[in-house]
């Protein structure tokens, strides 16, 4: 049988082809992923961004692109720095329970912006974990 992979450098992710397809389906980091310290999930919900204080900042609706256990990235109609902090507030996928966490701005490309999670209390550490074991079943 002849193997060949090819680069998809959309997923970051090395796809094998011609291979018994329970093989096929394992996928290898390439990469920026490589470099992750946690696998990211695509996610589809919506984040409350403060900026500031909650009394004194300012609030936008944003949305939620991927999700990791230590961070997600968000789209926003909003002007946030690198290395600002912002206030986020969500409900993950699978769950009721509203969190409100820390958010560093580590990347941004037009209004997308990379966000690194910030001193999780381990309700949350532990919220997000089960939310992306979750997420990765669904994801095969």
């Amino acid at each position: 049988m002849e193997l060949r992979k090819c680069f998809d450098s959309r997923n970051d992710v090395l796809h094998t082809r011609g291979m018994r397809p329970d093989l096929a389906s394992i996928q290898t980091r390439f990469g920026k992923s490589a470099e992750r310290q946690a696998p990211r999930f695509k996610v589809d919900f919506g984040v409350r961004v403060t900026t500031g204080s909650a009394a004194t900042g300012s609030t936008v609706q944003g949305r939620a692109h991927d999700l990791s256990e230590r961070g997600l990235s968000i789209y926003a109609p909003a002007e946030f720095e690198e290395g600002q902090q912002l206030q986020l507030e969500f409900t993950l996928p699978f769950s009721r329970k509203a969190l409100k966490l820390i958010g560093i701005v580590r990347s941004r490309a037009g209004n997308r912006y990379g966000m690194e999670l910030r001193n999780l209390h381990h309700d949350a550490a532990q919220e997000l974990s089960r939310t992306c074991r979750a997420l990765s079943l669904t994801a095969q």
